[in-house]
């Protein structure tokens, strides 16, 4: 589903309280979806919708106080650890990208701390040569070998 941002919206500094002129919020975004002011490379969890032209911020806003600016919903999220999702419509996609991989990285960090591993990846090269003479007039040989090998350990702890 393409982000919602019909209208405009009025956001005042220290307020959660957001205000939409040409909005319809009560049949479009619902409580969890993220809304950003499309200037402002900050993004905020919709706690409510209180009425087609108010909606309340998940915390209060603490950018400038702006008055009918353009801004987008966005509504899409996956299902299981509710990342954004980026569909062809979407403007600010790059952002949204940014988001969801902000969002992974914490939420695999978490898991790693839950379950107090670490994995670390070491590569180390061996190398060796062995050298074997024959006593006789016309035999000589030299024989080189390489080792290289990966080895994965898991550290307790974080």
């Amino acid at each position: 589903m393409p982000q919602y941002k019909t209208g405009t919206v009025s956001v005042i500094n220290g307020s959660a309280i957001v205000t939409g002129s040409g909005t319809a919020w009560l049949t479009n975004p619902v409580v969890g979806d993220r809304f950003k002011v499309k200037s402002i490379n900050t993004t905020y969890r919709i706690a409510s919708v209180d009425s087609d032209t108010q909606i309340t911020l998940d915390v209060d806003w603490e950018g400038d106080t702006l008055i009918q600016q353009d801004y987008q919903i966005n509504r899409d999220q996956t299902t299981n650890y509710d990342f954004p999702k980026i569909i062809d419509e979407d403007e600010d996609w790059q952002y949204w990208w940014t988001i969801a991989l902000r969002d992974i990285d914490a939420k695999l960090k978490d898991v790693c701390e839950r379950i107090g591993t670490r994995a670390t990846t070491t590569t180390s090269t061996t190398s060796s040569t062995t050298t074997s003479s024959t006593t006789s007039s016309t035999t000589s040989s030299t024989t080189t070998s390489s080792t290289t090998s990966t080895t994965t350990t898991t550290t307790t702890g974080p």
